[in-house]
């Protein structure tokens, strides 16, 4: 099972940037253990955390979000869990995409191919290549998989606390569950801790069930 992390600082400063421009990469094109970089397939080819398992099968994570498109410095983390089965890309402390990896699938050896940072090679012919034009800062490599927690407190430690949000995203929804039956509703709240949460029977305007430290009676 792989499991990694690959985290860094960059700053597009409004440049536009060459296709798959990379921020820290390790293997040549098409065959790299993992590249994050500004080069998603889906326009506007914004940043991805792009892992391959050991039979060199893609696991793409893509987000819109392009380091070109202002100034600011940019807080960015590629997360591969293969014990859980999925790669996570996070974005100034928030998760923005995320992909499925078949649990125990490993992930190709490029051990020949040195890591790159600030660029991504095409192939022994062109190393080098696909260079980010920018700064970048701080890059870390970690030899496990960071939590959603732990990369929010990083980010936070820099620039303040991050406001709760959901992820993915809550959108409206109805229900019917016989009576005495249990109703499950999964989400997942992100942010700088510490975090509550409070369902509510909007209809009949009580409370169904409510985090420890949740403001307000227990």
């Amino acid at each position: 099972n792989g499991a990694f992390t690959v985290a860094l600082w960059a700053n597009g400063f409004s440049t536009p940037q060459p296709n798959n421009a990379g921020l820290v990469t390790k293997g040549f094109f098409n065959g790299g253990e993992f590249t994050l970089d500004e080069g998603s397939s889906a326009a506007p080819h914004g940043v991805r955390f792009y892992v391959r398992d050991a039979l060199a099968n893609g696991y793409d994570a893509s987000s819109s979000i392009k380091l070109a498109s202002d100034s600011n410095w940019h807080f960015i983390v590629g997360v591969c869990d293969g014990v859980n089965g999925k790669t996570t890309l996070y974005i100034d402390g928030a998760r923005v995409a995320g992909a499925n990896i078949p649990v125990g699938a490993g992930i190709v050896n490029s051990a020949t191919v040195p890591l790159m940072i600030g660029a991504r090679s095409g192939s022994a012919r062109s190393p080098g290549g696909n260079q980010f034009r920018g700064l970048l800062n701080d890059v870390s490599i970690y030899k496990y998989a960071l939590t959603a927690d732990q990369i929010a407190n990083e980010y936070a430690a820099v620039a303040g606390p991050i406001a709760p949000y959901f992820t993915p995203p809550l959108t409206p929804a109805s229900a019917n569950v016989n009576a005495g039956a249990t109703l499950t509703l999964p989400a997942t709240a992100f942010g700088t801790p510490p975090i509550g949460y409070i369902w509510t029977n909007v209809t009949a305007g009580t409370t169904l069930a409510r985090s420890p430290w949740a403001p307000g009676p227990p």
